[in-house]
């Protein structure tokens, strides 16, 4: 099991504006299940945590105690609160890939500089485990992308959602 600790999403431990109002799940670590559905562990809109520039790298730490044998990594945005995602980067079989923990992993994420500015999307990282328990991982934060360039439209792919009631089980 395992979670994004930075930037720290919503309702989480490591999120100072959430630790403020007391509202802190202490299971961010947990997959996605019908007490944590599908998109963002079913949590509200929270304050922007920080402003991020499109063209620049996004530093984002995972940690936990069980990576199973690492898998894949998609990190994400919304424009329209979690309904529809853009991948803007993937890892493919190789997110986290230590057998034991606790561990942490620290990734820095290009922000292309085609990214769509705007001043209230979901950041989301994504992780289909690689072995145990087929599974479905995501938390989320709330930023703000500055971009001058204002591009037209923004190239990416569709977030793969496997292993939840309703979407396809893939096998390790």
């Amino acid at each position: 099991h395992m979670e994004m600790r930075r930037p720290p999403p919503r309702r989480s431990k490591y999120n100072p504006a959430y630790q403020t109002i007391g509202d802190v799940d202490n299971d961010m670590s947990a997959p996605l299940g019908p007490d944590n559905p599908f998109p963002c562990r079913g949590t509200s809109p929270g304050p922007i945590y920080q402003t991020y520039k499109a063209g620049e790298e996004m530093s984002v730490k995972l940690g936990g105690n069980a990576p199973h044998n690492g898998g894949h990594c998609q990190f994400a945005l919304s424009y329209n609160g979690g309904k529809d995602w853009i991948v803007f980067y993937t890892i493919v079989r190789n997110c986290m890939p230590s057998k034991t923990g606790p561990i942490e992993f620290e990734y820095n994420i290009p922000i292309p500089a085609d990214t769509l500015p705007g001043d209230k999307i979901v950041f989301s990282w994504n992780w289909i485990n690689a072995s145990g328990e087929r599974e479905f991982y995501m938390n989320c934060i709330d930023i703000k992308i500055e971009n001058p360039s204002n591009p037209p439209f923004m190239a990416g792919l569709a977030l793969l959602v496997v292993n939840l009631d309703g979407y396809p089980i893939i096998d390790e």
